[in-house]
């Protein structure tokens, strides 16, 4: 039985299924769907890094424009001859302090509504599962350089503030599509200054680049990936 989705998640999953019954060419925002976005905040963020269990695998952070390995911060502890695995938050939180940006991947296996909402939109198309990850950024400091999306691409803005650059549509592939310079994204088609509760659904291989310059930003994304 499908459970009830968040009403937030609800006017999300409206304005998805309206870019589908008529799919834009490149892109499509709506401003203000969600008034005060409550369904996913800073602090269940925080809960989540604080988390023992979590691991390097589930978290990127970058600082300086520089990934922080996270991978070195692992121990274990033996307990009744057991290995339990656990992570250092200290290098973390200090990435953190200093500024770093923040990509936790999988909130749509953490979160049980967002999972379902996941689920919801699996149903849409024919061979369709799609990825959710939440992006803390800070002023000047960003996750990702310029790139494209192999899959199209569902984003909501949840908190603070963040410009969204978007490029002329190239062709769809899966290779070579990270860390696009500015002679490959080309010049700037559109630009969107994404603000909570703003929506915005960005077709496959149009290349965009995001920019911070508010004091942070926290948004959700959905990778739609499509196996048709």
């Amino acid at each position: 039985m499908k459970q009830k989705l968040h009403k937030e998640l609800q006017a999300l999953l409206d304005f998805y299924h309206r870019q589908r019954q008529n799919p834009p060419e490149i892109f499509t925002y709506a401003a203000g769907i969600i008034d005060k976005p409550g369904f996913f905040t800073m602090a269940d963020l925080q809960r989540h890094l604080n988390n023992p269990l979590l691991q390097p695998e589930w978290v990127h952070v970058k600082l300086d424009g520089k990934r922080i390995e996270l991978e070195k911060t692992c121990f274990y502890k033996t307990v009744q001859g057991r290995k339990l695995h656990f992570m250092d938050k200290e290098v973390l939180s200090d990435a953190i302090s200093k500024g770093a940006a923040v990509v936790l991947e999988g909130i749509d296996i953490l979160e049980p509504g967002i999972n379902e909402f996941a689920a919801r939109l699996d149903d849409s198309l024919p061979c369709v599962l799609s990825n959710s990850e939440v992006f803390l950024s800070q002023q000047d400091s960003e996750a990702y350089q310029g790139h494209c999306d192999a899959d199209d691409v569902l984003v909501v803005q949840l908190a603070g503030k963040k410009t969204w650059q978007l490029f002329q549509p190239q062709q769809r592939r899966y290779a070579d599509i990270q860390e696009l310079n500015d002679q490959q994204l080309g010049p700037v088609m559109e630009e969107i200054a994404m603000r909570p509760g703003d929506a915005l659904y960005v077709r496959a291989g149009v290349p965009h680049r995001c920019i911070t310059s508010a004091p942070f930003s926290l948004h959700m994304s959905f990778d739609l990936v499509d196996n048709t």
